[in-house]
């Protein structure tokens, strides 16, 4: 089992953290082009995420997990580094009813690269290309013990008055042959209030990796951005699964502290 959306979470987490920022870029004219000027930025997060669902199986189970994360922004580049810590209640073993365990464990370290390119006119769209690479850290429970990479395209559209909408496609290229890449896609729409939250819906669709065992995952992720002092964030969501591969239902918050 693992947290759910983590994708969404990530742009969640990039997105709202940087709208502030991005709402304090200084703008200057240069032929043809407006170049932001954006400060260099290091930030530290931690996330906490809970789901319950039964997976396309008999059984609930419920994960929860806290995520603590490194970011270093600089200029249209930005890295991050995250790694997960689970607890798993539910049925572990395979077969016939089998007993309700509780296992704790590590997750696998990801590591996030992603370059922005500002948009050439006012009010146009910046595009983001992220690469994410797994190291498989995790324990057996919790991780597949192979490298992942992953190729994300994100648009990230102003239409006015708050209101902005950002569109993610992307690959997942899975180590090893008992999984198979997958294609991942989401789509964010949400006004951010001036010098208050921003109110936003995500809908997330990820490939199942074992089409074979569950089908592909659907969520709605409702999310709240609180920009707090110019320098902090939290952004508290709820998960809304639309598939049977996906959790029932989640809750979560996540933080971010930039210095």
């Amino acid at each position: 089992m693992r947290a759910p959306s983590l994708t969404v979470l990530c742009f969640v987490a990039f997105f709202c953290s940087s709208l502030t920022a991005r709402a304090d870029v200084e703008w200057t004219f240069e032929p043809a082009h407006l170049i932001p000027e954006w400060p260099d930025r290091k930030a530290v997060g931690l996330a906490f995420d809970f789901n319950r669902g039964e997976f396309e199986s008999d059984e609930r189970s419920d994960t929860l997990s806290l995520q603590p994360a490194l970011r270093l922004e600089s200029d249209n580049v930005m890295l991050r580094a995250s790694l997960p810590f689970y607890r798993l209640e539910g049925p572990i073993e395979a077969g016939i009813d089998p007993p309700r365990e509780t296992e704790w464990g590590v997750g696998d370290l990801t590591l996030d690269l992603a370059y922005t390119v500002y948009p050439i006119v006012r009010g146009g769209p910046f595009f983001d290309l992220l690469t994410r690479f797994k190291i498989p850290t995790a324990d057996d429970l919790f991780g597949t013990g192979k490298f992942d990479v992953s190729f994300v395209a994100s648009l990230y559209q102003p239409l006015g008055l708050g209101f902005a909408a950002i569109g993610d496609l992307g690959v997942r290229l899975r180590g090893g042959d008992l999984y198979r890449d997958t294609l991942l896609g989401a789509f964010i729409l949400g006004k951010q209030f001036e010098n208050g939250p921003g109110v936003w819906l995500a809908y997330d669709w990820r490939e199942s990796p074992l089409p074979e065992v569950r089908r592909d995952e659907h969520e709605l992720t409702p999310f709240l951005s609180f920009p707090v002092g110019g320098s902090s964030s939290i952004e508290p969501y709820g998960l809304i699964g639309l598939s049977p591969g996906s959790p029932d239902w989640g809750v979560g918050c996540s933080m971010w502290w930039r210095f």
